[in-house]
């Protein structure tokens, strides 16, 4: 039987996918039934997704799902903002020109999912910056950017819930290349410079405002 951490993700991805309606109002015996898992580990984890401000608490109800406000995404963004920009530099002390290779090798157009489905590129960016930023050898770090993406999957999944596979946004290989050639030549500036109009492709796609 499934225990609580695959029942929180398998939960969580399925309200990113939208499988929920955000008004509808999820209770224990119908998620029981749907996921095959016993009340204790689902309990478990619809108090960690309470506590992280997925889900809102119904006493004697269930629980609904909590919509991120534009104050929660545009803050997310900032906070995003100031610590890959500010990781970067160690990125550049830390990593070794291998490392750096292979993640070049990653962001070629051939690995890139071509795919209409509209988060095959989400996934691909996301993907490149946890690596990234993973080069910096600082584990707390890595925690925070990791748990922006987190809360910016639900919010890219927030703005593609009503109009489900009508939206296109590129996120291209093409800074993310530049990005990488930059450090390999040893220009932070430059690199810099690609990252930060990388992270605000993400708010501009959606007319966030950082």
């Amino acid at each position: 039987m499934p225990g609580k951490q695959q029942i929180y993700d398998a939960l969580l991805q399925d309200i990113i996918r939208g499988e929920y309606p955000p008004e509808a109002v999820l209770n224990e015996k119908t998620l029981m039934e749907r996921y095959g898992v016993s009340r204790a580990a689902l309990r478990e984890a619809l108090v960690d997704l309470r506590n992280e401000n997925v889900l809102r608490s119904l006493p004697r109800y269930g629980y609904e799902i909590k919509l991120l406000s534009q104050d929660d995404i545009n803050s997310v963004m900032q906070y995003r903002m100031i610590l890959e920009m500010g990781n970067l530099p160690l990125v550049y002390q830390k990593a070794t020109r291998q490392e750096l290779e292979s993640l070049m090798d990653k962001v070629q157009p051939s690995h890139y999912n071509k795919s209409e489905d509209v988060w095959s590129d989400w996934r691909m960016n996301t993907e490149f910056h946890t690596q990234l930023h993973s080069l910096g050898k600082n584990p707390y770090i890595n925690e925070q950017i990791k748990r922006c993406l987190s809360i910016q999957n639900r919010a890219f999944a927030q703005s593609c819930w009503d109009v489900w596979h009508k939206v296109r946004i590129r996120f291209t290989e093409e800074r993310h290349q530049k990005l990488l050639e930059a450090l390999l030549a040893d220009k932070l500036y430059q690199a810099m410079e690609m990252l930060e109009q990388d992270l605000s492709h993400f708010s501009d796609a959606f007319e966030f405002t950082i």
